[in-house]
């Protein structure tokens, strides 16, 4: 897959490109939620509860349709304690954005890497920290 830059600077994306992009995407986020899920400690709960809705600008320039992405909502002994929403996609500097909401905190923004290999030939890997 080409970078963010090239994408958006090429003239000949396709739709074809952008629903695989997409679909690329939705993968990785499911894959990352339920990673989540099991990384979450005793007394900690995901649930999908709510969606959030996906159009951004260069699926309105090729005509494909926006679609709804799950928000993963985190409790922690029945008490909200925050969500991993998705904010987009095409991003200069990754390969897709979720912030992490803390109602009390800040949001950090983490990244979801491709699960495909780089044109090196290296693979992607799940960020292991930080903001």
């Amino acid at each position: 897959m080409s970078d963010v830059l090239e994408e958006t600077t090429c003239e000949t994306i396709t739709a074809d490109h952008v629903r695989g992009r997409v679909d690329d995407w939705v993968t990785r986020i499911e894959k990352l939620c339920v990673a989540v899920e099991g990384w979450l400690p005793a007394g900690w709960k995901a649930e999908h509860r709510r969606l959030v809705h996906m159009d951004e600008i260069m699926m309105r320039m090729k005509g494909v349709p926006g679609r709804d992405l799950p928000v993963l909502d985190l409790e922690r002994s029945g008490k909200p304690e925050g969500y991993i929403e998705p904010r987009g996609l095409w991003i200069i500097g990754t390969s897709g954005r979720l912030d992490l909401v803390r109602p009390s905190r800040h949001t950090s923004s983490s990244t979801v890497r491709r699960t495909t290999p780089r044109r090196d030939g290296e693979s992607h890997h799940w960020p292991s920290g930080g903001t």
